[in-house]
């Protein structure tokens, strides 16, 4: 389990806690939208932002790359628009042949 200390998200306290888990049912990944099946491990976090608690669910793939390239956090379920427009394509769309 990583915990991280309070952060600061467009003026928000933000307290963050990501564990790795085992899925004990299915779930869908926040982010792509795909089904986590039982048993997969997947990433569960949860947090409080002045005073209200969410949480959220990720596949593996998913937190890679919120790992690799969203480092300072973000908003869960934007991550995918976020990553389009950074990068300029959907990482979840297969690109045409050449």
């Amino acid at each position: 389990m990583i915990e991280c200390c309070c952060s600061e998200v467009d003026g928000c306290n933000v307290t963050l806690t990501d564990e790795l888990r085992r899925a004990r049912k299915e779930y869908q990944c926040c982010e792509c939208g795909c089904l986590i099946s039982v048993g997969d491990r997947h990433h569960y976090y949860f947090g409080t932002t002045d005073g209200d608690s969410f949480s959220a669910r990720t596949c593996a793939p998913c937190a890679g790359i919120r790992r690799d390239f969203f480092p300072c956090g973000g908003y869960f379920g934007e991550m995918r628009e976020d990553f389009r427009e950074c990068m300029g394509f959907d990482y979840l769309e297969v690109p045409d042949a050449a």
